[in-house]
C-alpha cells in the first residue's frame, strides 16, 4: 500500500491518517464487533461504512503511483515490490494454510490445487490478501495501456465497464438467476476464478480512479465534496438495504454507490492540509502491517475467545503492537529485511 516516498507533503498527511482508519475498518469487516450486541449497528458499520476501506486503498495506490510515473515513467519495480510483499505475506500465513489443509475432508492434493488457484486469483492464504493480487494485476494492465498511449480517462471508462460486469457476479448476483444463459456463464466463471472480487472487476476501477483524480486539475471544493459525500452516502445505504432485502448480493465488496462516494471522499481528504508532531510516514507503514497481520492474529485469538467485540479489540491492539515492534526492529542491524513487509 505504501507505493511512494513523497516526503510527507503536508496536504497528503490526511491520506495517511485515513489509511490507518481504513486498516481498522478492514478489521471490523473480518471480526464483526457488534454482531452479538446489535444487528443494526453491526450491519451499518460492517456492511456499509467499512466498505469504503478497500476502495480507498486502491484509490490511494493509483493516485500516488500515477504521481510517480508522471515524473519518471512507468515503473516495473513497483510491481516487483508488490509481488515480493504478496509472497512474504503468503509465507507468513503458510502455517495457517497447512493447518487448514491438514484438517480438510478433501485429499491433500485437492486442497493444494485449491490453494494455488486461490493464490493466483483470490489472495491465497488469507482473505485480505486479494488486495495485493488485484493491485499487481491493475498496475500491470494500466502500465500496458499507458505505454500504448491510452489516456487515463479512457482507461477509467474501460474499468467502469468491467466493474459493472463484475456486479452481476457479486452484489447483484441474484438477478442472473432469472436469465438462464447469463446465470450459466456467471457460474462457470465463478467455478474457475472463485470470485469477482479481483483486479479486473473491482480493483481496476478504483486504481484508475486514483490516477484520474491526480490528473484532474479541477477538483470540487471541500463543501461541494461534502454535499456529494452525503448524497452518495445515503445512496450507498439505500443500495445495500435493497440488495439485501431482495437477497441479491453474493458480497458487498463492489457496489454502484461506492464509485462516486469513494471518489468524493478521497477528493475531500486530499484538500485537507494538516500538520503536527505525528510521524505520518510511520502511520502509513503501520497501516500496511496491520492490514497484513490482522487475520492471523484474529484466528489465533478466536481459539480462546468467542466474544466479537473482545476479538475485535484484541486483534486491533495486538496488530498495532506487533506492527510497532516490527518498525522498531527494522532499524536494528540484522533486521533490515523487515522493511520488505511494508
Amino acid at each position: 500500500m505504501e507505493n511512494e516516498n513523497y516526503n510527507n507533503i503536508k496536504k497528503y498527511n490526511m491520506i495517511d491518517l485515513m489509511r490507518f482508519v481504513a486498516a481498522i475498518l478492514v478489521i471490523c469487516i473480518h471480526t464483526r464487533p457488534f454482531e452479538q450486541i446489535s444487528w443494526s449497528i453491526d450491519y451499518i458499520l460492517v456492511d456499509i461504512i467499512a466498505r469504503i476501506a478497500v476502495p480507498f486503498f486502491f484509490i490511494t495506490s493509483g493516485f500516488f503511483y500515477y504521481k510517480k510515473i508522471q515524473k519518471s515513467g512507468t515503473n516495473n519495480n513497483y510491481i516487483l515490490r508488490l509481488i515480493k510483499l504478496y509472497l512474504i505475506a503468503t509465507v507468513i500465513y503458510l502455517p495457517l494454510t497447512i493447518y487448514k489443509i491438514s484438517n480438510s475432508d478433501n485429499s491433500i492434493l485437492k486442497e493444494i490445487m485449491i490453494f494455488f488457484r486461490s493464490f493466483v486469483f483470490a489472495g491465497g492464504s488469507a482473505s485480505q490478501l486479494w488486495y495485493f493480487t488485484a493491485l499487481i494485476f491493475d498496475v500491470f494492465v494500466i502500465n500496458i495501456m499507458l505505454k500504448k498511449h491510452i489516456d487515463i480517462k479512457k482507461i477509467f471508462a474501460i474499468s467502469i465497464v468491467f466493474y459493472f460486469l463484475g456486479l452481476i457476479a457479486g452484489a447483484y448476483y441474484g438477478i442472473v438467476q432469472y436469465i438462464p444463459l447469463l446465470n450459466k456463464l456467471v457460474n462457470i466463471y465463478l467455478d474457475i476464478f472463485i470470485t469477482a472480487r479481483n483486479g479486473l472487476f473491482v480493483g481496476l476501477a478504483f486504481t484508475s480512479m486514483g490516477m484520474l483524480i491526480y490528473d484532474n486539475n479541477r477538483l470540487r471544493t471541500k463543501k461541494q465534496c461534502l454535499i456529494r459525500i452525503l448524497v452518495f452516502g445515503i445512496g450507498l445505504v439505500l443500495e445495500t438495504i435493497l440488495i439485501d432485502k431482495y437477497n441479491l448480493a453474493k458480497g458487498h465488496n463492489a457496489l454502484i454507490m461506492l464509485l462516486p462516494l469513494s471518489y468524493y471522499i478521497f477528493t475531500f481528504l486530499i484538500q485537507i492540509d494538516i500538520n503536527g508532531r505525528l510521524d505520518y510516514k510511520k502511520i502509513r507503514k503501520l497501516s500496511t502491517l496491520i492490514f497484513i497481520f490482522h487475520i492471523i492474529i484474529r484466528d489465533l485469538i478466536q481459539i480462546f475467545l468467542s466474544n466479537n467485540i473482545v476479538v475485535f479489540l484484541s486483534t486491533t491492539l495486538i496488530s498495532i503492537l506487533i506492527s510497532i515492534i516490527i518498525l522498531k526492529l527494522e532499524n536494528i542491524k540484522g533486521f533490515k529485511w523487515l522493511e520488505n513487509l511494508h
